[in-house]
């Protein structure tokens, strides 16, 4: 039956506006979408709450309460759902909980197996009654000492009021018997077996009494055993750069020789004519070169006068003999000949052809040819002839009658006077002469001539020096060699030696001009014993006064000592000597000078308190020693100690290796004494402080935001307090809802655009239309007001077109 369709309504003209439902300012009856959306994020509003979100500007509903309660897991009480803390977590505390041990700590709630058990008893390893179990002192210590126990002995051990922990048991052996006497082993009276000073020391000066002696004493009122005090000179020749020097001499007595080494050769530039011996300095110039025209044998130092000794051919027999040449080089000389090893004056010496050579007679060499010719030198190659035989009787041979008959033989050669290579004995001519061209026949001279036959005057290469003003220069060189010339350095060439030298003497000089200027290095002073006489007279030598050696008082104690002196002359005023400390038991007052001999007596040993630094012989205040311990504060003390360390002592203290203030050097622990290591939180705003910790642990905990997404996130928080501030909306900065101050994305994002895949300007990301989208066809899109008229569905068939490409876009929809 036929039906009546209505007209769809015309297209209405598109209207403007924001066409998302979630935004603000959504506008029901816009058909395009201008971009004017305005988003308010959405979120639990409630700061109470657990889930409250700062960025949200429009509640949604979505808050969620918060749970109370212990939020840390190490907390007894710990709960697992809680969302915030208010500070109500316990926790347990690790020490030791027995009251009667040494480390009970009150605040400990779980015993760690720490505690240490009371046991009173003796603690010091030094005791006789020491007990290794014991953890506190009960006083109960006894300490056994041998000593001496003889009050009038030196060394009494149990003066000064021993504590009653000390029991002595005697040993008479020890005992120092108080014996007074003088104690000074260089005293007249010393008494080898006192043990203490009375005062009684009578004491002498010792020295040397013999006034010739170097060491003569004024005031010695006693010799050295033999008189092995004295030191009695020996008179000689003191100094040892003297010819004469004696080495046993102690005193200088003036006979000491020192003799001036120098040249003595007047030939010599640094001749020295007050020289008394030859030192072999010498420096004689001239030409050092053996070989050279002006060589002086005699001559050790080069002064540059030896003319240039050029190498070339000595050999007069030779066609480049250079007369000039000083040095023979017989590998350069050339010399003219036959070459030609057939020639008759073959010359195996010559190094070149000269035209000499004289070809040999040609002409039968056969004796038994009939032609042979005894003149010829070598055969001329098949011209003899066989001798002709005959007989005397027509018809008859008779060999003993035949006869022989020879043709004349023939000399082959130059029969031309005027060739070079004339044979005067030829007798025929061989065509073999060569017209006479004289030239230099040498390939390596200089005027080589290719066409010469006879050579003569042949001119070679010389090479030299070719520089005038050089010292090497050659006049007869042809050609100059690179780097080959000496130049010529004017200076002063010899160099002398010491004492005497030349003071510009120059190394680099090539030649000596007569220059030097000699300077004599020696001793000028009169007072010295090695000054040199003579030398004023000899205007020509410069002299510098150095080296000089003094004899006189050597001994710097001595009113006359010479500070110049190295050498004894026995002249010394010896000052009175002694003992010049006035605390010394030999104190002379006469003394001037210290002998070393003072006698200081004292208590020398340095752990009493009656010692003297200063001491050298002990008097018998601390000659004895009582061995205990020193310290007052010891358990053990003994008041008539005078030696022993603290390893004897037993000192109370911290003895337990637990304990902060742990003493390894203590030995009696007393009720106190210990500082116990008591671990725990020690931070006062932490939830679980504890006043009582002497040791933080590492266990505080702290309230704060523990959220790593939070904008208030605490990194120094260990327990949530539900004070997380999380910044929740649309983090995708493409979204027309982008917020930027948004940490977490709550899947709130807004994508406005083309919804239809068959547009142009399809937004795959859009989630809300546009309505902008863009189609192949010319005609508009229809308007979304009406429901659009299906006329035919999609072709399902297998002959259906395919889908349209990505060039072609063909509406899903057909109008009518």
């Amino acid at each position: 039956l036929p039906v009546t369709l209505p007209l769809p309504s015309p297209p209405q003209p598109a209207r403007p506006g924001c066409t998302a439902s979630v935004a603000s300012n959504f506008d029901p009856l816009a058909t395009l979408h201008d971009g004017s959306c305005e988003y308010l994020p959405g979120g639990c509003t409630d700061p109470d709450e657990s889930n409250y979100n700062p960025a949200a500007a429009v509640d949604d509903g979505s808050c969620v309460p918060h749970t109370i309660g212990c939020t840390v897991p190490a907390a007894s009480n710990y709960q697992a759902n809680a969302t915030k803390d208010v500070g109500g977590c316990t926790f347990e505390v690790d020490g030791c909980t027995e009251p009667s041990a040494l480390n009970f700590w009150p605040a400990a709630t779980a015993d760690d197996g720490t505690c240490i058990a009371r046991r009173p008893g003796c603690m010091a390893g030094q005791a006789s009654n020491y007990n290794a179990e014991a953890t506190v002192h009960d006083g109960s210590c006894r300490y056994v000492l041998r000593a001496c126990t003889d009050p009038t002995a030196l060394n009494f051990a149990a003066r000064g009021d021993p504590p009653a922990s000390l029991v002595f048991e005697p040993d008479p052996a020890s005992c120092v018997p108080n014996r007074t006497g003088c104690v000074a082993p260089s005293a007249l009276n010393y008494d080898a077996l006192a043990t203490f000073y009375d005062g009684s020391c009578s004491f002498a000066v010792v020295g040397c009494r013999d006034p010739s002696a170097l060491n003569y004493n004024p005031l010695a009122e006693v010799d050295a055993v033999g008189n092995r005090s004295c030191d009695l000179p020996r008179l000689g020749c003191a100094f040892a750069s003297a010819a004469n020097y004696d080495a046993d001499a102690t005193v200088d007595d003036g006979s000491c020789e020192f003799p001036l080494a120098g040249c003595t050769d007047a030939r010599a530039a640094n001749y020295l004519p007050i020289a008394t011996s030859d030192d072999g300095s010498c420096a004689i110039l001239g030409c050092t070169r053996p070989g050279a025209r002006d060589f002086d044998p005699e001559a050790n130092v080069y002064d540059g006068s030896c003319p240039p000794t050029p190498a070339g051919c000595t050999d007069p027999a030779a066609a480049n003999y250079a007369a000039w040449a000083d040095v023979s080089d017989a590998g350069l000389c050339r010399y003219g000949g036959c070459t030609d090893p057939l020639a008759v004056n073959f010359a195996p010496s010559a190094t070149f052809g000269d035209g000499s050579c004289v070809a040999p007679l040609l002409g039968c060499t056969n004796s038994s040819a009939a032609n042979y010719n005894p003149l010829a030198q070598r055969n001329d190659g098949g011209r003899c002839e066989p001798l002709r035989t005959f007989f005397l009787g027509e018809g008859e041979e008779s060999p003993g009658r035949a006869l022989s008959e020879r043709a004349p033989g023939l000399l082959y050669g130059c029969t031309d006077p005027s060739a070079v290579n004339f044979q005067p004995l030829a007798t025929a001519d061989d065509d073999s002469c060569v017209a006479l061209v004289l030239g230099c026949m040498d390939t390596e001279a200089l005027n080589h001539d290719p066409a010469a036959t006879r050579s003569e005057g042949c001119e070679y290469e010389v090479v030299g020096c070719d520089d005038a003003a050089a010292l090497n220069f050659l006049r007869q060189a042809t050609r100059g060699c690179a780097d080959c010339c000496l130049p010529r350095v004017p200076g002063c060439m010899a160099r002398g030696a010491p004492p005497y030298e030349a003071s510009n003497f120059e190394p680099e000089a090539t030649v000596d001009d007569g220059s030097c200027s000699f300077v004599l290095s020696a001793c000028l002073d009169p007072l010295a014993a090695n000054h040199i006489p003579g030398l004023s007279g000899i205007a020509a030598v410069t002299t510098i006064s150095t080296g000089c050696e003094y004899a006189g008082c050597t001994n710097p104690d001595a009113a006359n000592h010479d500070p110049r002196a190295t050498v004894e002359d026995g002249s010394c005023e010896r000052p009175p000597r002694g003992c010049t400390q006035p605390a010394a038991a030999n104190f002379v007052p006469a003394a001037r000078l210290d002998d070393g001999s003072c006698v200081v007596i004292g208590c020398t040993d340095p752990a009493r308190n009656e010692f003297r630094p200063e001491a050298t012989v002990d008097d018998g205040t601390c000659s004895w020693s009582v061995l205990g311990c020193r310290s007052p504060s010891a358990d053990n003390y003994l008041p008539a100690a005078t030696a022993g360390g603290p390893e004897l002592c037993a000192e109370a203290g911290c003895t337990h290796a637990v304990a902060l203030n742990y003493d390894p050097a203590a030995d009696l622990y007393m009720e106190g004494a210990c500082e116990w290591a008591r671990g725990g939180c020690t931070a006062s705003h932490a939830l679980n402080f504890l006043a009582s910790a002497t040791v933080d642990d590492g266990s505080c905990y702290v309230l704060g935001c523990t959220d790593l997404l939070a904008n208030n996130y605490a990194d120094n928080a260990t327990a949530n307090d539900g004070s997380c501030l999380i910044y929740r909306g649309c983090t995708e900065d493409r979204a027309d809802n982008f917020n930027p101050i948004a940490r977490v994305d709550d899947d709130s994002c807004l994508f406005v655009g083309c919804t239809d895949s068959y547009a142009f300007n399809y937004d795959v990301l859009a989630t809300i239309r546009s309505g902008r989208c863009e189609y192949a066809d010319t005609a508009p899109a229809p308007p979304l007001l009406s429901p659009p008229l299906l006329l035919s569905p999609p072709p399902e068939s297998p002959d259906a077109a395919p889908p349209p490409s990505s060039s072609q876009r063909v509406p899903r929809w057909a109008w009518g």
